[in-house]
C-alpha cells in the first residue's frame, strides 16, 4: 500500500485507477487538512477515483460528515444513486426529465470547449450556466461538485442514469481512459442525433393519420351519441318503415348509448391491460415480438430496432468500448424485448468464441444482407464501418416506406371515414325521401 506525501491531520484511504492505466485498480492513503483537500491530491496524481474514507474520524462535525465511507462501484452495483436523490430533494420541478435536443447540445458544447483547451471543470460550469432547463441545470450543478472533487465525469454521469443513457456513461469512461473526450463527446452526439432522427421520421409518418383517426373517431361518437337519437324519435313518432341501413345505423347508435360506459370500461381495461403487460417481461416480449411479426409493419419495426443497433454498436467500437460491452448496451437501446433477446443471446456465443454474423444469421429474426455485412465487417476487422454502412441502408429503407404508406394509408383513411359518415348520413336522409315522396 502506498503513501502520498503527508501534509494533514487527517488520513483517508483511496481505491482509485490512473488515467494511464484504468483497469487496474490501487489502494493508497492519503494525509490531508480535509476530504476536499486529500482528494484533489489525488487527482493531481493522475488517479480516477472509485472509493474513499476516513482512517482518522477526529470528533465533532468533521466527525459527522466523513463517517460514511463513500464508494462510488457499491452504488453503481445496487443501484443506489445517491447525488439523483439529491437532486429531487434540492427543489421542486415541474418537469423533471431532459431532452434528447438538450442531451445532444450539452454532448456538442462541451465538445467544442474542450477542443478549444478549456478545461473539464470550466467547460461544465460553462454549459451548466448556459442551459435553460432547470431540472437539467441542477443536475449539471451536482456533476461539477462531483468533478470539482476530483472525480471522473463518467462518475458523475452515472449518478443519474434516467437522464443520461448507459451508453453515453460507457462512452464517456472510454474517452477519459483514452484522453480522446473532445471526439468521443462527437460520437455520443452524432449517436444520439441519428436516434432521434429515425424516430421523428416515423412520429411525424403517423401523425397525421393518427389525428385523422381520432377526430373521425369522435365525429362519428357524437353522431352516434346525439343526432341520431334525435332522427330515430322522429321517425318513431312517425311510425314508418324504416329502410334496413336506417334499421343498423339506429340499433348501433342504441345499444351504443344503453352500454357506453361498458364499452368505455372495455377501452380503459384494454389500455391499462397493455401498459400493465408492457410492465413485465413476459408482457413485453409478447407485445414486441407481435409488432414484428405483423404484416407490413412489421418489416419496418424490425429496420428501426437494426438502426437503432447498428448506430449504438458502431459508435461505441469506433470509441473503443469492448464488443461484449458495446453488445450488452446496444442491445437494450433497440427498445424491442423479442431484438433483444436475440441479441443477448447471440452476445453469449461471440463471448464463447463464435462470430456475431454467423450467430444472428442462425437466429433466421434479422435479414441475410444485414447478418452478411456484419460477418464482412468482422473478417476484414472493420466491423464498425460495415454497421455504419448497414444504419445508413437500412435508414433509408425506413425512409422509402414511410413515404410510400403515407401516401397510400391518407386516401386509404379519407376513403374510410368518409364512407362510415356517408352511410351514416344516407341513413337518416332515405326515410326523409320516402316520406317526402309519399306525400306527392
Amino acid at each position: 500500500m502506498a503513501t502520498l506525501t503527508p501534509l494533514g491531520p487527517h488520513r483517508y484511504e483511496f481505491c482509485a485507477r490512473r488515467r494511464d492505466n484504468p483497469v487496474k485498480a490501487e489502494t493508497f492513503i492519503v494525509e490531508a487538512a480535509d476530504l476536499e483537500e486529500a482528494v484533489s491530491k489525488a487527482h493531481h496524481q493522475g488517479y480516477l477515483i472509485v472509493w474513499v474514507k476516513p482512517l482518522s474520524e477526529g470528533s465533532g462535525l468533521f466527525a459527522f460528515l466523513t463517517r460514511r465511507k463513500i464508494n462510488y462501484e457499491e452504488e453503481k452495483e445496487t443501484g443506489t444513486q445517491t447525488s439523483q436523490k439529491k437532486v429531487k430533494a434540492s427543489g421542486f420541478h415541474l418537469f423533471p426529465m431532459v431532452t434528447v435536443r438538450e442531451l445532444i447540445s450539452f454532448a456538442v458544447q462541451l465538445s467544442a470547449l474542450l477542443q478549444a483547451g478549456v478545461p473539464l471543470l470550466r467547460s461544465l460550469q460553462t454549459v451548466q450556466k448556459g442551459t435553460k432547463n432547470a431540472y437539467f441545470r441542477t443536475v449539471l450543478e451536482k456533476c461539477v461538485e462531483n468533478v470539482r472533487g476530483g472525480f471522473a465525469l463518467s462518475h458523475a454521469l452515472r449518478e443519474f442514469p434516467k437522464t443520461f443513457p448507459p451508453v453515453w456513461i460507457n462512452l464517456v469512461e472510454v474517452g477519459e481512459a483514452s484522453g480522446n473526450l473532445p471526439n468521443v463527446l462527437k460520437d455520443v452526439a452524432a449517436y444520439q442525433e441519428a436516434a432521434e432522427r429515425v424516430k421523428g421520421k416515423v412520429i411525424s409518418a403517423f401523425f397525421y393519420p393518427s389525428v385523422l383517426v381520432v377526430l373521425a373517431t369522435c365525429a362519428v361518437t357524437f353522431l352516434m351519441l346525439k343526432i341520431i337519437p334525435q332522427f330515430d324519435f322522429m321517425f318513431t313518432s312517425l311510425n314508418i318503415k324504416l329502410p334496413l341501413v336506417t334499421q343498423i345505423v339506429v340499433a348501433v347508435s342504441k345499444a351504443l348509448r344503453e352500454q357506453f360506459f361498458f364499452f368505455a370500461f372495455l377501452v380503459v381495461v384494454g389500455i391499462v391491460g397493455i401498459l400493465f403487460a408492457r410492465e413485465s417481461k413476459g408482457g413485453r416480449f409478447f407485445l414486441d415480438l407481435t409488432k414484428i411479426k405483423m404484416p407490413i409493419m412489421g418489416a419496418l419495426v424490425l429496420q428501426v430496432s437494426i438502426v437503432r443497433f447498428a448506430h449504438a454498436l458502431s459508435t461505441m467500437i469506433r470509441a473503443g468500448v469492448p464488443i461484449l460491452r458495446a453488445l450488452e448496451i446496444a442491445a437494450k437501446l433497440v427498445q424491442n424485448a423479442a431484438v433483444e433477446q436475440v441479441l443477448a443471446q447471440a452476445r453469449e456465443a461471440v463471448q464463447g468464441g463464435r462470430g456475431l454474423g454467423t450467430e444472428l444469421e442462425k437466429k433466421s429474426l434479422f435479414p441475410v444482407f444485414m447478418t452478411q455485412l456484419v460477418s464482412v465487417g468482422e473478417e476484414s476487422g472493420e466491423l464498425d464501418r460495415f454497421l455504419d454502412l448497414i444504419a445508413n441502408y437500412y435508414e433509408e429503407r425506413i425512409d422509402t416506406f414511410l413515404a410510400r404508406l403515407t401516401t397510400l394509408i391518407e386516401p386509404i383513411l379519407l376513403v374510410a371515414i368518409g364512407s362510415v359518415i356517408g352511410v351514416v348520413a344516407v341513413a337518416m336522409i332515405l326515410p326523409i325521401v320516402e316520406i317526402s315522396t309519399g306525400m306527392h
